[in-house]
């Protein structure tokens, strides 16, 4: 007979963390618009309880940055049994290199992409 005090039983099956799939490292002009995309999937885990139980989102953020940064739109709602997809527009302040990160969680488990974004001053005016 095999006793075990103390320990937990694993999750049968265990919750994995959403795989992740975004925009690579880009640059812009400030004030111009960049087009961001992010896709995830998901195992399912943990399951929705109650009808307000969330699932499967994306959000993008600024990680670190010179200026501020407009997402349109910064989030997904959350989905339950199919991908979540993203496709945002972000406006940057000032000219600098913007670290942004999206987040694809499970309502218990993340997973991060960071993006470097350098982004230029525009064209000056009279040339």
């Amino acid at each position: 007979m095999n006793l075990s005090f103390g320990a937990t039983p694993p999750l049968d099956p265990p919750n994995l963390a959403p795989v992740l799939t975004a925009s690579g490292d880009q640059n812009i002009e400030a004030g111009k618009p960049l087009k961001l995309t992010a896709s995830a999937t998901d195992d399912g885990l943990p399951k929705p309880r109650g009808p307000r139980a969330g699932g499967l989102w994306i959000r993008w953020i600024v990680y670190r940055a010179p200026g501020e940064v407009i997402f349109d739109p910064d989030r997904t709602t959350p989905v339950r049994g199919q991908p979540a997809e993203l496709s945002t527009e972000a406006t940057f302040s000032a000219p600098g290199t913007y670290w942004l990160r999206v987040i694809a969680s499970d309502g218990m488990l993340e997973t991060n992409h960071d993006v470097r974004v350098t982004v230029t001053s525009g064209p000056s005016a009279g040339r």
